[in-house]
């Protein structure tokens, strides 16, 4: 599931009843999907779910994230 939040705010759901080498591969070509379109992962929030990998993935612009981590002195949120 993707969710658009802002312009370039997005939150994805991934959930997968797999190995964590394959949730490793899909969050990695999701995270590559977004970089082509200058959006970083900005939080990953585990959903703890009983079976599998269940996790939000949340992006935003880039330049928006890179602002922020210098606005909190280089530590992300």
């Amino acid at each position: 599931m993707v969710k658009q939040e802002d312009e370039k705010k997005f939150k994805v759901q991934i959930f997968i009843h797999g190995k964590f080498e394959e949730y490793k591969s899909i969050k990695s070509d999701i995270v590559n999907l977004f970089l082509y379109y200058n959006c970083s992962l900005s939080k990953e929030e585990d959903l703890e779910p009983n079976i599998g990998y269940m996790k939000n993935l949340y992006f935003i612009d880039s330049q928006q994230l890179k602002a922020q981590i210098e606005e909190n002195g280089g530590a992300e949120k």
